[in-house]
């Protein structure tokens, strides 16, 4: 175990790799606007799935848009649009509300979150890159997950079974789907397929109203995750350039290595343990 208040850490955190329980910085920090790479990659894995959801819909003859009428299908999203908005805030609520969860599984995933959130968007855009960003790979997301897991996974299962029994089983296959996802959780996001899957239900059936709860969910909780991060990290670099009396790159690297230190450091002991390092 290193503590970063040996300089050494810092030379540790930038040039050592995964592969021998040490952390490389440029995978978990993109320093750029954003990370290319990661937003086409997140944005094809949702292509993916979309392609899959229309393929076994057509194969056992199953609508997964749900859209006989689309007039029907907008009134009804108008009939339900309060209590979308109310579902939508307590999603995001219960996300801040357990965030500070003294959890250690909730708290891993919080940790993955930021890293995601902090290697795609990167910590040096602007606002309103960042934002566009998020927003490109929430309704991405919002689109692909809920035509899958409630548009397929949870009519098929319903065709046969009870609400109950397509709602817990459908929420169960998207906690079990996201689980080898980085930043993902199997309670988390069986927990949050059980709110969309909730909200499709009381739709009637309507695929856009998951969609919806989704998309800003997503929007919501990314943007977040990565405004609170940065400016984490932009304090430190101040404080780092007040206490030294220079601004270079020595002081900005320092400062970040030590905010990712601290989200590696789980247990706040000042020391990274061999478990806090399987990222």
């Amino acid at each position: 175990a290193k503590s970063y208040n040996n300089p050494s850490i810092l030379t540790h955190l930038s040039a050592t790799n995964t592969k021998d329980n040490s952390i490389n910085l440029s995978r978990v920090i993109n320093p750029s606007k954003f990370d290319v790479k990661a937003v086409f990659t997140t944005l094809a894995g949702q292509g993916l799935l979309l392609n899959i959801a229309f393929l076994v819909g057509s194969l056992i003859k199953l609508d997964v848009l749900h859209l006989d009428s689309l007039s029907t299908e907008l009134e009804i999203l108008q009939e339900t649009v309060p209590e979308v908005l109310g579902i939508t805030g307590i999603v995001i609520a219960m996300g801040f509300l357990l965030r500070d969860f003294p959890n250690q599984t909730l708290q891993t995933f919080f940790r993955e979150r930021k890293f995601f959130v902090l290697k795609t968007l990167g910590i040096k855009s602007p606002p309103q890159v960042a934002v566009a960003i998020a927003a490109v790979i929430a309704f991405g997301e919002a689109f692909s997950d809920e035509l899958f897991f409630r548009g397929l996974c949870f009519s098929s299962i319903h065709q046969y079974s009870g609400d109950t029994i397509a709602l817990f089983v459908s929420a169960l296959i998207c906690g079990l789907a996201h689980y080898p996802v980085f930043g993902s959780n199997i309670i988390v996001e069986s927990g949050l397929g059980l709110i969309y899957g909730y909200s499709f239900l009381y739709g009637k059936m309507n695929i856009v109203v998951p969609i919806i709860i989704h998309a800003i969910y997503s929007l919501v909780s990314m943007y977040m995750t990565w405004y609170f991060a940065t400016q984490d990290i932009r304090q430190r670099i101040l404080k780092a350039e007040k206490n030294t009396g220079s601004a270079n790159s020595d002081v900005e690297f320092e400062a970040i290595a030590k905010a990712i230190f601290d989200i590696i450091d789980l247990d706040k002991s000042g020391f990274i343990c061999a478990k806090e390092l399987k990222l």
